[in-house]
């Protein structure tokens, strides 16, 4: 988007205060006026508007007073095994508001992009695009798997976004894997990671600039924004060891079977992004991109 902030188009953004809705907010700055809804649970910081998304009455008088151009649905519970501990709480978050707010774009014909998650797959058949089958193992895919049914039903004309693991440096508030794993790693604790276990990780910044990719390019449906290398968490780690200069000898490699957790995991989520590539999504090299650690 060009032109003076004055003229900026309104773009409300749900999940304001995450680590993806900081690297939003940042990224587009100079290009939207943004509207940064939080949840009220969510400790107060200036700027930020909370919002209960679980509220239908809440949202609606928030899009009536705002009045935005455009809204970037980021707001979500991804702790899987909470996910899977907690299945109606998350649902409400997760499913139901998902479908609530793309209902409501629909009415007012605005454009309106979902993230969903690399984890509506089950695993089997990857690297997994856009016309594979979904067939989540846990909760937290299954309730993501059922907001992509709901937006689609809803509203034709979004975006539904599937993201993979993200990671990048941590801001007032927010928290990632990578950055997570360096402070435990500082802490002394000894990292058990899988070597079994495939993603396609990707940092905040290009996150952001996919999303907004996502917004502007006119797609509609489906877009997976995966990063440029399908790695191991195990591999992943050694990466950030190396990104960071810290030593790798607390890293433990171990298979899926060797720890159980509350949510199923999927063993191969890597994701293809050919179409976003086609529309100029273009994610850093694994260990460029770390350098945001840095």
């Amino acid at each position: 988007m060009n032109g003076s902030k004055e003229m900026a188009q309104r773009l409300l953004l749900t999940g304001a205060s995450g680590f993806l809705g900081s690297a939003c907010r940042a990224a587009w700055a100079d290009a939207y006026t943004i509207i940064p809804l939080c949840s009220r649970r969510t400790l107060s910081r200036p700027g930020l508007l909370p919002c209960d998304i679980t509220d239908y009455g809440e949202v609606k008088a928030v899009l009536a007073e705002h009045r935005p151009d455009c809204v970037v649905h980021l707001a979500a519970i991804r702790d899987a095994n909470l996910c899977q501990k907690q299945p109606l709480a998350a649902a409400r978050v997760n499913t139901q508001a998902t479908g609530d707010l793309a209902g409501l774009c629909a009415d007012r014909h605005l454009p309106f992009v979902f993230t969903s998650t690399d984890l509506v797959f089950d695993g089997r058949e990857a690297p997994y695009s856009e016309a594979d089958s979904v067939n989540p193992l846990s909760a937290y895919g299954e309730q993501k798997a059922l907001a992509e049914e709901l937006v689609r039903a809803r509203w034709p004309a979004a975006v539904i976004a599937r993201l993979p693991l993200l990671f990048g440096p941590v801001g007032e508030g927010t928290e990632n894997y990578a950055a997570s794993f360096l402070a435990a790693l500082g802490a002394g604790q000894p990292q058990r990671l899988f070597v079994d276990e495939f993603r396609t990780p990707l940092s905040g910044t290009d996150a952001a600039d996919g999303v907004r990719i996502a917004l502007e390019s006119g797609h509609a449906g489906l877009l997976h924004l995966g990063g440029a290398e399908r790695v191991s968490r195990y591999e992943f780690g050694q990466a950030i060891c190396r990104a960071a200069g810290v030593a790798d000898s607390a890293l433990e490699p171990i298979h899926q079977v060797d720890l159980t957790m509350a949510a199923p995991r999927p063993q191969d989520v890597s994701l293809s992004s050919e179409l976003a590539g086609a529309l100029g999504f273009e994610p850093r090299a694994l260990a460029a991109a770390l350098q945001d650690l840095a």
